[in-house]
Order: C-alpha cells, then structure tokens, then sequence
C-alpha cells in the first residue's frame, strides 16, 4: 500500500474518490501496482469467503434416532474449539455432572444447550425420577384418604 503515492491500495484514489476500472488501463504504468494489489485484496477476499462458508457446513458421521433423542456425530474444524471452551466453563463452575447454558440465536429464541458427563445424570433423568416419586406419593395419599373416608363412615 506505501508503494504507491497515487492510490490508498483499495482502489481509491488519494483525493478520496474511487477509481474507477476503465481508468486503470489508461493511467501510467506506476498505478499497476496499485491495480495488483486489488486484484490480490480481492483474491484474499474471495479466499476467505470460500473458507468462512466452508466452516458452515459440519460433516455429518453418524446419526441414530430413537424417540425422544437424537444422537449424532459431527465433524467440523471449530467443533473441538467450542467444545473445548464449554469444557473450560464446566469446570470453573464446579459442576459436578451437567451445565446448562441458555443462549439467544437471533430470529430463532432462546435455546438451552447441555453439556454433561458422558455417565452421568442427566437433567432429564432427574425430572423422570422426580416425576415418578411425585407420582407415588399421590398414589399413597390417595389411598390414605380412602382409608381415612373408608374408617370415617363406619
């Protein structure tokens, strides 16, 4: 960019305005380097764009489907750094077996996402067992209240 005492290495002239395309063909031979180095800015562009829309799309390996859960496996080059961060929270938390992190995804909401102990139990399983204990209970309390209307009428 320091190269050229006509141009800013963008393709705008020093004056601030734009240059334009056809003027490049027809200006001395000291503005070509400004033009390559657009040309290699625009190449870098492209480069980097093709690079980001490939870290879009993860691999999928493996997918089971079972009701009520999905267990997939993906590849993708960033997946190990997230996961290595999510890794890093858990543990300064002091979790012993899950964290939940609730995020925000523009036009989509709020989603919770898990990151648990491969063993472990999950908060899905603690609500399974407490539902299942509060369900027992209710049992037992109906029946003590038979009992209880049971003796009352005699």
């Amino acid at each position: 960019m320091d190269d050229c005492p006509h141009c800013d290495g963008r393709g705008w002239a020093l004056d601030g305005e734009p240059m334009k395309e056809e003027t490049f063909d027809t200006i001395p031979a000291e503005f070509d380097l400004c033009r390559r180095k657009l040309v290699d800015a625009e190449q870098d562009r492209d480069d980097w764009k093709a690079r980001a829309e490939a870290l879009a799309k993860p691999e999928l390996i493996d997918l089971h489907m079972v009701p009520d859960q999905i267990d997939m496996t993906l590849r993708h080059p960033v997946l190990p750094i997230i996961v290595e961060a999510f890794v890093k929270m858990f543990d300064d938390s002091g979790a012993k077996n899950f964290v939940e992190f609730k995020v925000w995804v523009p036009e989509r909401g709020f989603f919770v996402l898990n990151l648990q102990r491969q063993n472990g139990v999950t908060p899905n399983d603690l609500r399974l067992v407490a539902e299942k204990k509060l369900a027992d209970v209710e049992t037992q309390a109906a029946a003590m209240r038979e009992l209880l209307i049971e003796r009352g009428s005699r």
